[in-house]
């Protein structure tokens, strides 16, 4: 009972030889839709021969009606269904509502990425990040998973129909760790990327307000040489004051063909 009461405990099983049961503990999805990081709760089964028992929550409340589901399904069919197959068919919904919530991923990641070509900002940038830190828990939750699963398949002495199904749930849960892994390599990339863009952006404005602070400075360099205390060529000229415009043009003309021409400008 104390492993069924730890809201993180990772997925596992294990069989008790002298009453025949096996406690089962399996990663679930809250809900359908991406709702953040906290999407994952570990769900509890104890089966035995003629005993199937599933421990909730009130976030995890849904089983009961994914069981009565998976028992009317099955209802109409000529095998009747015992206690471990009823278990792997129950899994085997459960691991397909992982694909919806990867599926709500892809879909906020394409959302985020087409503000972003519209209007770059970090608040994007940490959206972005946000949904790969959800992906790392589904990951998480998946590959747990999918070790339970396989762990069951070698250690469980299985009927070939049993096998049959386990491997059924293992496909599923595969692909979902496969869906996972792609969509956080695509969100880590595109972070990635954005990121750059606006490093290099902000390179670029920092550069441009240091070459027009050294332009822009040449004129007060050569005004100020007519506030020193020393005589200056053609300081009494009607003109110097053109002379100086004029200096100072040249210098800043030649700042900005140099800035110009080596990329600075």
């Amino acid at each position: 009972m104390r492993y069924v009461a730890d809201v993180h405990e990772r997925a596992r099983f294990d069989t008790d030889d002298e009453t025949g049961a096996t406690l089962v503990i399996f990663d679930v999805v809250i809900s359908s839709k991406f709702n953040g990081m906290d999407n994952t709760e570990p769900v509890a089964f104890l089966i035995n021969k003629d005993t199937f028992i599933s421990f909730n929550h009130s976030k995890t409340s849904f089983i009961n009606h994914t069981i009565k589901e998976v028992i009317t399904k099955r209802a109409h069919k000529d095998h009747q269904l015992n206690q471990f197959e009823l278990l792997i068919h129950l899994l085997f919904n459960l691991s397909l509502q992982f694909f919806d919530v990867i599926d709500d991923v892809n879909v906020a990641r394409t959302d985020i990425q087409t503000h972003l070509m519209q209007q770059k900002s970090h608040k994007a940038i940490t959206q972005l990040m946000n949904l790969e830190t959800s992906l790392v828990f589904l990951l998480t939750s998946l590959t747990s998973n999918y070790e339970l699963l396989n762990d069951m398949k070698r250690t469980l002495d299985l009927s070939d129909t049993e096998t049959q199904a386990l491997d059924n749930v293992l496909i599923e849960a595969k692909q979902g760790q496969e869906m996972a892994q792609m969509a956080s390599g695509i969100i880590d990339r595109v972070s990635t990327a954005y990121s750059n863009l606006l490093d290099s952006n902000l390179n670029n404005t920092m550069k441009f307000l240091t070459v027009y602070s050294i332009i822009l400075t040449i004129p007060s360099i050569v005004f100020s040489f007519y506030g020193q205390n020393v005589p200056i060529p053609l300081q009494d000229s009607p003109v110097a004051w053109l002379l100086t415009i004029l200096v100072a043009g040249i210098l800043v003309a030649f700042l900005i063909r140099y800035f110009h021409k080596n990329d600075l400008f």
